[in-house]
């Protein structure tokens, strides 16, 4: 007969978790679980990826998210592409546990480290930009200053749970690590440390190079440039709520930016080379998400997240499959109208990858 915490078939009337439901939060259930109540359920003790339970576990594998927004996202949309808090703490919550380490090679305007803050994660952010770094650095002070009392979340551990799963202690050498690279920080280097000791660091300038002088990380979740759509002669869309068409700045002037290469070819082998140094960063069995959507280049549609697909997985990643994120919020617009078809992308792809 199998035991209770191997089962996880949350749909089923015969869970066997239902019948935990009269159990003290805390309690045993079976040889592996802590019973964490009738909204989280239980916690197997044998899970090392993540602080979940079961059913918050195959939740998050389905192939489909909606994309979905909060008041905390607003600053945000000074960027010409940013992505939202919800969504990014759904991955790092997946892929992490409490006090792991974050990067994000394209940090934009601090999304990650945003998300990474309120669930209890360090993270370095690095950004060509100064400018949406600086806006990155006001989105944390504003947030460290006292609005985590206006981002609740229903999944996260209150004081009363959070003694069943522990914040991860790192060994003797991680830790000395951490504190060197915190202690080092440079004049292109920011630190910012909250009130619970976790510390979220932004670095101005090139991935490919500062990646290297990083300690070794447990995930990475990024969202690279579309290529140098943003250079294009045509108007493109700036999410400031106004529901029109308004030209959109690109990045920066540096000739390593993925947004200012030439062809479509360069900016790939780019994208690989600075994920070849995260690849040398991401400790063994753990996970890098690239978020991305199809482009067109020269007016034409790319198969750019089967590109990306294959440029990782040649560095020496696992494909582990992709999740698509649906945003139903974003503006269509007549593309062709009316004499061709023209998709409106109203999703990006997840890419998931392991390093093993």
């Amino acid at each position: 007969m199998k035991e209770q915490t191997d089962i996880f078939d949350v749909n089923s009337e015969n869970d066997p978790e239902e019948r935990s439901c009269d159990a003290a939060i805390g309690e045993r259930i079976g040889k592996h679980g802590i019973w964490l109540g009738k909204e989280r359920r239980i916690y197997d003790t044998r899970n090392k990826l993540n602080d979940l339970t079961g059913k918050e576990w195959l939740q998050r594998t389905k192939s489909v998210w909606t994309s979905e927004r909060c008041v905390e996202d607003r600053a945000a949309f000074a960027h010409p592409a940013p992505f939202l808090i919800k969504d990014i703490r759904r991955l790092i919550t997946m892929f992490t546990k409490k006090g792991m380490l974050v990067l994000d090679p394209f940090a934009g305007s601090g999304t990650t480290l945003m998300a990474a803050a309120m669930d209890k994660r360090n993270a370095i952010g690095i950004d060509l930009s100064s400018e949406y770094l600086a806006l990155a650095v006001s989105r944390l002070k504003d947030y460290l200053s006292g609005e985590e009392s206006m981002l609740f979340n229903p999944e996260d551990l209150g004081d009363g749970l959070a003694k069943y799963i522990p914040d991860i202690q790192l060994d003797a050498e991680a830790e000395k690590e951490w504190n060197s690279f915190l202690m080092n920080a440079t004049n292109n280097h920011i630190v910012l440390q909250s009130q619970n000791g976790i510390c979220q660091a932004l670095l101005e300038g090139n991935s490919k190079l500062l990646i290297r002088d990083i300690p070794e990380i447990d995930y990475c979740v990024t969202s690279p440039p579309y290529h140098n759509i943003l250079r294009n002669k045509g108007e493109g869309v700036r999410h400031d709520g106004s529901q029109t068409r308004q030209g959109v700045e690109y990045y920066s002037e540096y000739p390593d930016d993925l947004g200012n290469q030439e062809s479509y070819q360069n900016y790939l082998n780019l994208l690989r080379d600075i994920f070849v140094e995260v690849y040398k960063k991401l400790r063994n069995n753990k996970y890098c998400t690239i978020i991305i959507s199809d482009f067109t280049v020269d007016k034409r549609e790319t198969n750019a997240h089967g590109d990306v697909i294959n440029i990782i997985s040649d560095i020496g990643f696992v494909f582990m499959g992709a999740t698509i994120l649906v945003q139903d919020s974003k503006v269509l617009y007549p593309f062709g109208y009316p004499y061709q078809f023209r998709i409106n992308h109203v999703h990006q792809y997840l890419l998931n990858f392991l390093k093993n």
